[in-house]
């Protein structure tokens, strides 16, 4: 149905339009009329009617104001201006500021009707238009989607420049074609075996267009190796690339821990802009993920790998899926060992929270509050799903952030303690002490001899 308002400080006026849109337009929604320009920015705002009739004069401002601002904020309805003043300059003005249509008071019945037929007309048509074009961008799209996602797998099955077939490629529509391989390798893939890697494929591919609406996600090996192709509309610099690839990362790798309690490796090739060398990247990407591990959860391609160092690199691995910090000899305790798959919701927004906010004052009665359950029952999931109590875990996080830190530079004890969350000194050292068997002083030399 298509909605009407006046904007006329005129009660008579009002009623007047009331009766002649009853009469005239019975099958149009006529709004509350308006009495001023602010009250009518409101309704304009919450009802985005199709036609609007505004008066020049009005007590808080004039309707060429209110005009420009009503197209300002991006109304599509058709205005028609009104006035008793038959002055061009106004006519002329009012159309230049996005009005549809200008009328004289006092205006006839007859004329009236003809321009409000003419003009929810046009704003229909126009409508109309609009969503067709709509329609077939999201067509056009979606059917891009299925193109660049069957190009990107065919090839990956062409490793020479020569047997790439470009010909083909540019039938499809796709004359030039930018982008980077991201590998993903699942290491612990008990955790999906029941899982359908096509929905695997899909949900991540989902999650992944919140940052690229161009991202081709393949599949290979049984669903526990997966290829995503970041598509970039042109050449871009290498600070696009290292951020477009670390966000994309950061987003797989939180996607798998989230959503199934996962480690991954992942490793992220060059990127190349002409069609014939992804094939490259995708090469790059795979290698590069073989030496990926806990302390790179990414790593990007930079050159040949050996042979040795994939691999040495699969057993370091798996010892690190065991401990925080292989590097740090610091030894955790039964809190800090690798989670069981992650099913329930409540706990899944629960971590997220905890993630955003673990070096703030934490407790479980705030988390439970904000995930909307009691703390007995968070408290019941720590232990069930991730065979840990909510301090140890809050503890872990800490624990990886200061490891972090301590990589970078030279901290206090006291900056430490405040960097992670802890008001009493005193109590931080103890708390390390208790979890780890070390103080802080111990892990710091330690880091430092290993470094």
């Amino acid at each position: 149905m298509q909605k009407v308002l006046m904007i006329e400080d005129d009660e008579i006026e009002q009623k007047a339009f009331q009766k002649f849109m009853a009469i005239y337009f019975p099958e149009v929604l006529l709004l509350e009329g308006a009495r001023d320009g602010i009250e009518g920015l409101s309704i304009i705002e919450r009802e985005e009617p199709d036609l609007l009739i505004l008066d020049i004069q009005m007590p808080d401002m004039d309707g060429l104001t209110l005009l420009r601002m009503i197209r300002e904020k991006g109304c599509k309805g058709k205005i028609i201006i009104q006035t008793a003043y038959n002055y061009f300059d106004y006519a002329q003005e009012a159309l230049n500021c996005g009005a549809d249509a200008y009328i004289l008071k006092p205006v006839g019945t007859e004329k009236l009707r003809e321009v409000i037929v003419c003009c929810l007309k046009e704003g229909q048509e126009e409508r109309q238009a609009a969503a067709a074009r709509l329609k077939e961008k999201n067509q056009a799209k979606k059917m891009r989607e299925y193109i660049l996602e069957d190009v990107i797998g065919k090839l990956l099955t062409f490793e020479a420049k020569q047997h790439v077939p470009l010909e083909w490629i540019r039938q499809m529509g796709i004359d030039r074609l930018t982008g980077f391989f991201i590998a993903v390798q699942i290491q612990n893939e008990d955790h999906l075996r029941e899982k359908s890697p096509e929905q695997i494929k899909k949900s991540l591919k989902s999650a992944l267009k919140e940052l690229n609406e161009e991202t081709v996600v393949l599949r290979a090996d049984a669903g526990i190796r997966y290829s995503v192709f970041v598509v970039s509309p042109s050449v871009r610099s290498l600070i696009w690339y290292q951020y477009a690839a670390e966000k994309t990362a950061e987003k797989i790798r939180d996607y798998f821990f989230m959503n199934y309690g996962v480690l991954i490796r992942i490793g992220v090739g060059q990127a190349y802009s002409e069609i014939e060398k992804l094939y490259i990247s995708y090469q790059e990407s795979w290698q590069a993920a073989a030496v990926s591990n806990r302390r790179k959860p990414f790593v990007f391609y930079q050159g040949n790998l050996t042979d040795a160092e994939v691999a040495g690199n699969d057993s370091e691995f798996a010892g690190e899926i065991q401990n925080l910090n292989s590097a740090s000899g610091l030894a955790l305790r039964e809190e800090e060992k690798q989670p069981a798959p992650i099913y329930n919701v409540r706990l899944q927004e629960a971590l997220l929270y905890i993630k955003e906010h673990f070096r703030e004052d934490l407790s479980l009665q705030r988390i439970a509050d904000q995930v909307g359950i009691s703390p007995y029952y968070l408290s019941h999931l720590f232990h069930k799903e991730l065979k840990s109590d909510f301090t140890g875990y809050i503890f872990q996080l800490r624990m990886q952030y200061m490891m972090q830190l301590l990589q970078k530079k030279e901290y206090t004890v006291r900056e430490l303690a405040e960097k992670l969350g802890y008001h009493d000194v005193g109590y931080f050292s103890r708390v390390v002490k208790k979890y780890t068997g070390k103080t802080v002083g111990e892990i710091k030399r330690s880091l430092k001899k290993n470094k």
